[in-house]
């Protein structure tokens, strides 16, 4: 029975771990198809929707080595929990823009620290605990999985969201 109890919350915290990856990856790689939509929304221009996009790129690759740090200072799960605050601070903050510098700082600033807190790297050896290191390539290759599922998804809902 313990052994049954043990494999269920394994695969219930290994499913968090792929929908909190999910929609940090799956935001990131269709922030692209939502240029126009978003640049109709601000009543910015085509260019600094993009360059506020190229800014969450730089910020999400160079935060990623921050936030390793500061995981094992903290914590992962203090670090997990703060990427996805800034996440949702982003998401809710692009649809507040109403200026270029805002748009900078909620999209260029805070979904590129949202999405570098919740990186692969981070959620998967965050999972890696729950599941074991048996488990440990199947929830890596969940963990991609889940990227593209949640993307299917959220593309469509941001674009009509917006």
């Amino acid at each position: 029975m313990r052994k049954e109890s043990s494999l269920r919350s394994a695969l219930f915290l290994g499913l968090i771990a792929c929908l909190i990856y999910g929609l940090g990856a799956g935001l990131r790689a269709s922030i692209g198809i939502l240029l126009e939509p978003i640049a109709d929304m601000t009543g910015l221009s085509y260019e600094e929707v993009s360059f506020s996009i190229a800014v969450m790129q730089i910020v999400f690759g160079a935060s990623q080595p921050l936030f390793g740090l500061l995981a094992a200072r903290r914590s992962n799960r203090f670090v997990l929990t703060l990427g996805v605050l800034f996440m949702v601070f982003s998401v809710l903050g692009i649809k507040l823009c109403a200026s270029y510098g805002m748009l900078i700082v909620t999209l260029g600033v805070l979904m590129g620290l949202g999405t570098g807190a919740i990186a692969f790297g981070l959620v998967l050896s965050s999972a890696i605990s729950f599941v074991g290191q048996e488990r440990s390539l199947f929830i890596a290759g969940l963990l991609n999985a889940s990227a593209g599922m949640v993307n299917f998804f959220l593309a469509p809902l941001l674009n009509v969201s917006l």
